[in-house]
């Protein structure tokens, strides 16, 4: 019995603690985030298949790792000082999109020609 108690409360302390959390206003967007492709850096090895290059840098001041080509790019960077993005897009269906956490977190969705969401 105590400890369900202890779990239940620390649960609440839990979303106690959430509350403070500023809430993100989300907003119509022009259906474009995260459309521009990093130039790969540091290690990097292409894809014999359609010329994709797989890429990998890194040091104490952050770093990035993804995988850029002919249908699109997925790349995740941070440092410790600014947090971490993970953005991507697809243009052969049209699909693109980033999110950041951090100091200054957002989230954006889109489809090309179709609109999408984006908070803040």
């Amino acid at each position: 019995m105590k400890i369900r108690l202890l779990a239940v409360a620390g649960g609440v302390a839990a979303l106690g603690a959430l509350g403070t959390i500023p809430a993100l206003a989300a907003g119509a967007n022009s259906g474009s985030c995260g459309t521009s492709a990093p130039t790969p850096s540091g290690t990097t090895a292409t894809s014999p298949v359609d010329g994709a290059i797989v890429y990998a840098n890194g040091s104490a001041s952050g770093g990035s790792a993804g995988i850029t080509g002919p249908h699109g790019y997925l790349d995740a960077s941070g440092s410790p000082t600014s947090g971490g993005t993970i953005a991507g897009d697809q243009p052969d269906s049209g699909l693109n999109g980033s999110l950041t956490v951090g100091s200054s977190p957002s989230l954006c969705v889109g489809v090309s020609g179709a609109g999408g969401v984006s908070a803040p």
